[in-house]
């Protein structure tokens, strides 16, 4: 996993450079590749089986990514979280799709990974913080591929985090009412979006479920 980390703190790099155009004058179809070969090895080291057992994503998407320890310092850093999000305003389709996806696996990032409650809560206030932002704006999300993995962001944030801790980011019930607004309006494209739709229905079922226990607290 030594290897793996290299490689990913390497694709964060390059990804990083792109967005803010380090990298000096290049050609569009040069950094278009580049960001492609980018988000596909950011996405690899994170879709990566660790410990030999795959998710199995025809089921209900719930898997938990079981980052190594030693990945932690990357994981944690604010500029993982902000480059990703950065990756998916500035690249064109089906690149903004994956680097959504590649913010789909961080959300699913193992409780244990972080030392304590008050690194957790950060790194989902950042998360969140990039949702509402999107939310806010729409962007990209016309685009049917960027429509799909936003839908399965925002289940996997629910997934892997409590309502309680959700309750305690700011922006929180902002929040609540974009992904309500957000809900309504894709509910009226169905069917064509029915397979994404799922993933926007259980984030729901998820929270309901969760407010009696809050309630409990």
């Amino acid at each position: 996993d030594r290897s793996l980390l290299h490689l990913f703190q390497l694709s964060l790099q390059t990804m990083s450079q792109l967005v803010t155009s380090a990298l000096g004058p290049i050609s569009p179809p040069q950094d278009v590749r580049l960001r492609e070969q980018a988000l596909k090895l950011t996405l690899g080291c994170l879709s990566y089986d660790f410990i030999g057992t795959s998710i199995d994503e025809s089921t209900e998407d719930v898997g938990t990514v079981q980052i190594p320890s030693n990945w932690r310092p990357i994981i944690e850093d604010e500029s993982t979280l902000t480059v990703l999000m950065q990756a998916y305003h500035t690249s064109p389709t089906p690149l903004s799709a994956q680097a959504m996806e590649c913010l789909s696996q961080l959300a699913s990032v193992r409780r244990s990974l972080f030392p304590n409650n008050e690194t957790r809560q950060a790194f989902l206030s950042r998360l969140m913080a990039g949702v509402l932002a999107i939310l806010r704006t729409r962007q990209g999300l016309a685009e049917e591929c960027n429509f799909h993995e936003f839908c399965r962001l925002l289940s996997r944030i629910k997934s892997n985090f409590q309502l309680s801790e959700m309750v305690k980011c700011e922006g929180y019930s902002e929040l609540i009412s974009q992904i309500a607004a957000f809900t309504v309006q894709s509910l009226r494209t169905c069917p064509t979006v029915a397979n994404s739709v799922f993933y926007i229905l259980q984030l729901w079922s998820r929270m309901v479920t969760s407010v009696a226990y809050l309630r409990g607290e």
